[in-house]
């Protein structure tokens, strides 16, 4: 929405700024997966929630200087200036990073913390845990698109378009969200002593096999990154339900999807901000 208000004449960059985060998650999630495999995990989800919030407070800083910039360009200037330019490219880079680790908080969770807290449990406590989960993840969807829509559109309205306040809101939400973020995980490691412990098991590409302790150079590392990347997309492909998978994924490959393309439209058409956080939601 605050694209479309920087660019209300196109939906170029709304769609630029898309197609990045999302090249950007689907590029790094197989390295996502062995961190998540590898690093202690109450030490990878702090870091994960700090790295989030700072990625997050960058893009809505370059949110600010590109508004601030737009502002003083004339009416008449055609094309945007460098320094539009550059806090654009800024802002995708922040979206992207903080896109990344937030499907490493994710995954992390539902995929690591989820399964440890619940091994205990029987079946049915099991299930009921996993519909809890779900449960409250569903309520913040529902609510979170029309509660911020409703903030965009009064500021929108005393304020005019390209205002800060929507930023400073959603800087100050995650400023009191993080520290109850840490506690809340810190406190579920505790009574819980399996996380606290780090992984039982470390995966048999990771361990040692000479008495060599020096670091690898940077293009090892970028070579095992792709090398790793390259064997997940493989397995992707080997697995019996690739099919159905890749025609779930082309259902929702089309314009209409209600995602950032589908909301920038309907906002360029004249659609307010609170029934935009109505279609999202719903």
């Amino acid at each position: 929405i605050m694209l479309v208000d920087a660019f209300p004449d196109t939906l170029t960059p709304v769609a630029l700024f898309t197609i990045a985060v999302d090249i950007a998650v689907v590029s790094f999630n197989p390295l996502i997966g062995h961190l998540v495999d590898r690093m202690h995990r109450l030490t990878l989800l702090r870091r994960s929630l700090i790295s989030e919030f700072s990625c997050m407070a960058g893009s809505l800083i370059s949110t600010f200087f590109m508004f601030h910039f737009l502002s003083m360009e004339s009416t008449k200037q055609s094309s945007p200036s460098a320094s539009v330019i550059l806090s654009g490219v800024s802002l995708s880079l922040f979206s992207c990073a903080a896109s990344v680790v937030s499907s490493i908080v994710s995954i992390s969770f539902l995929k690591d913390w989820a399964v440890v807290v619940s091994a205990g449990l029987g079946d049915h406590k099991r299930a009921k845990v996993n519909a809890n989960m779900q449960r409250a993840s569903l309520i913040c969807e529902i609510l979170a698109p029309p509660t911020f829509g409703l903030v965009l559109g009064l500021t929108r309205y005393s304020y005019g378009p390209m205002n800060t306040i929507p930023i400073l809101v959603v800087l100050a939400i995650k400023c009191v969200g993080l520290p109850i973020q840490l506690a809340l995980i810190s406190n579920v490691a505790h009574h819980c002593p399996a996380l606290s412990r780090g992984k039982p098991i470390e995966p048999k590409s990771v361990v040692a096999t000479t008495n060599d302790t020096s670091s690898p150079s940077i293009i090892s590392r970028v070579m095992m990154a792709w090398t790793k990347t390259k064997q997940s997309w493989v397995l992707y492909f080997k697995q019996p339900v690739v099919h159905e998978s890749m025609a779930l994924v082309l259902l929702y490959a089309n314009v209409i999807q209600p995602g950032p393309i589908m909301t920038a439209f309907l906002k360029q058409e004249g659609l307010g901000e609170a029934a935009l956080g109505g279609v999202r939601a719903a």
